[in-house]
C-alpha cells in the first residue's frame, strides 16, 4: 500500500465513523485511483455502497477486495453480509464459510452464518451458530435475538425466553418484542 492511498484511506475511514459518509466515500475513490488494488479503499468503499443499499456495488468491489486479499476474514464477512441483504442466501453461507476458514473464532461470522441458516429454513444449524457465536462473544444483542427468535419458530419457548431476557439485559433500552415475526440482526 502506497503511504499516499494509505492516508487517505486513514482520512476516509475517520470521516466514515464521523458519519460524514459522502467525504469518506470520495477519499476511498482517491486512493483506489492512486491504487486500485487497495484492499482497505474496496471494503470501506463497499461498506458505504451496501450501507446505502446498493449492494450489487458493494458486492463487486468486495469481490474485488477478496482477489487482492483472499485471506481477510472479515472482508468475506462483509460479502456475506451484502449477499443476505441482496437475497442470495446460499452465496451469503458460503461467504461466511470462507470467513470462518481464514478465522474460525470470528463471532460475527458465526451469528450472521446463523440468521442465513435460519432464513434457509435450516434453524437448528442456526441455533448451532448462534451458539458458536455467543460462546465467543456472549454480550452479542444481535445474536441473543436472533437465537431468541430462532427457538421461538421451532417451538422451544422457555429457551426462546431466556435469549430474550439476555439480549434485554446487554440493551435494556431497546425494545426486543419476542412475539414479533424474526427480525434478523446482522453485525
Amino acid at each position: 500500500m502506497t503511504d499516499q492511498a494509505a492516508a487517505l484511506v486513514e482520512k476516509g475511514l475517520a470521516l466514515h465513523r464521523a458519519g460524514a459518509v459522502e467525504d469518506a466515500a470520495r477519499l476511498y475513490s482517491e486512493a483506489l485511483a492512486r491504487e486500485p488494488s487497495n484492499a482497505d479503499a474496496l471494503s470501506y468503499l463497499a461498506m458505504i455502497f451496501c450501507q446505502q443499499g446498493q449492494f450489487p456495488k458493494g458486492i463487486d468491489l468486495l469481490r474485488k477486495a477478496i482477489d487482492v486479499a483472499p485471506e481477510r476474514a472479515s472482508t468475506h464477512n462483509l460479502l456475506g453480509r451484502a449477499q443476505h441483504g441482496s437475497g442470495q442466501l446460499d452465496q451469503a453461507l458460503a461467504s461466511f464459510d470462507a470467513a470462518l476458514r481464514y478465522q474460525p473464532g470470528l463471532a460475527q461470522a458465526h451469528g450472521n452464518r446463523g440468521s442465513v441458516l435460519s432464513d434457509l429454513g435450516r434453524p437448528a444449524e442456526a441455533i448451532e451458530s448462534f451458539d458458536r457465536a455467543l460462546a465467543l462473544d456472549p454480550t452479542s444483542f444481535e445474536d441473543w435475538c436472533n437465537r431468541g427468535a430462532t427457538l421461538q419458530e421451532v417451538d422451544r419457548e422457555e429457551e426462546a425466553l431466556t435469549s430474550f431476557d439476555r439480549a434485554i439485559a446487554l440493551r435494556p433500552n431497546v425494545a426486543v418484542n419476542p412475539c414479533q415475526s424474526r427480525a434478523t440482526y446482522l453485525h
